[in-house]
């Protein structure tokens, strides 16, 4: 396996992006960082996506792999099956994933990679969409407010102090990631919950505190096109009580691998 030229892993799960995909801006990051390869995952699509991302992949097959899913699976079992499908490719010190749509921008990559490359405590880094002078955090405000019970909700079901596990790029070392990702989620849509309750489970509540990062971002712009759409909030209680019940009751199974 190779380490020194492989550093980094990123999932993308896809799902009709076809249109959306901005293979500009992913081929610029693939340019700018040699040490950084892409994974993208076909979730079923019924669109051109796999054409896309297939284009994007050629003169560059070292490193942009592509996993095609021959039915919709839902964004949870996509980036896991991505993950896991990294962590057999190459020796890498980092995976995670990213939203397609690249609402956050692929400029806050290389400074969220070199965050927890050179912090060895954190198993798990989360980005955050902080509403602050200086940052450009554009949402719109019925999905902020919403945004702000539901991480209010989840910070007393995980008795940590949260403030956004929803955000569409997380990064992980990647020694911790196959246990992380092992088992197939609860939730298809409402999973990052889940990897924050998996991280505690392998490091422990106190700990979690310290090896889990929330890192600000300079940047975040809602998209059009989201395929989590106002009424799957109507799911929020549904799913976040049989979260609560798989891991608070020790529902899946988590080796303490700290």
């Amino acid at each position: 396996m190779l380490c020194d030229m492989h550093s980094s892993a990123i999932v993308v799960p896809c799902y009709n992006e076809a249109e959306r995909l901005s293979v500009n801006e992913f081929a610029s990051a693939l340019d700018a960082d040699p040490h950084v390869d892409f994974c993208f995952v076909d979730d079923g699509s019924t669109d051109k996506t796999i054409e896309v991302v297939n284009a994007l992949r050629q003169k560059r097959e070292e490193r942009v792999f592509v996993l095609q899913l021959a039915i919709n699976q839902g964004k949870a079992e996509a980036v896991r099956r991505g993950v896991l499908h990294m962590l057999g490719q190459h020796d890498y010190a980092v995976v995670g994933y990213w939203d397609a749509d690249i609402s956050t921008p692929l400029s806050e990559l290389p400074r969220l990679l070199d965050v927890i490359s050179s912090n060895e405590q954190y198993v798990m880094l989360s980005g955050c969409r902080v509403r602050r002078l200086g940052a450009q955090i554009h949402r719109h405000w019925y999905r902020h407010y919403l945004g702000r019970v539901f991480a209010t909700v989840v910070s007393l079901m995980l008795k940590l102090p949260t403030y956004d596990t929803q955000c569409g790029a997380k990064l992980f070392r990647s020694r911790y990631a196959a246990s992380i990702f092992e088992q197939p989620f609860v939730s298809r849509w409402f999973f990052d919950v889940e990897l924050f309750y998996r991280v505690e489970g392998l490091v422990g509540n106190s700990a979690a505190a310290e090896r889990i990062l929330e890192a600000p971002l300079h940047s975040w712009m809602e998209k059009s096109g989201s395929k989590l759409k106002l009424r799957d909030y109507l799911r929020v209680p549904v799913d976040l009580r049989r979260i609560r019940a798989a891991y608070g009751a020790g529902g899946v199974s988590r080796k303490n691998t700290s």
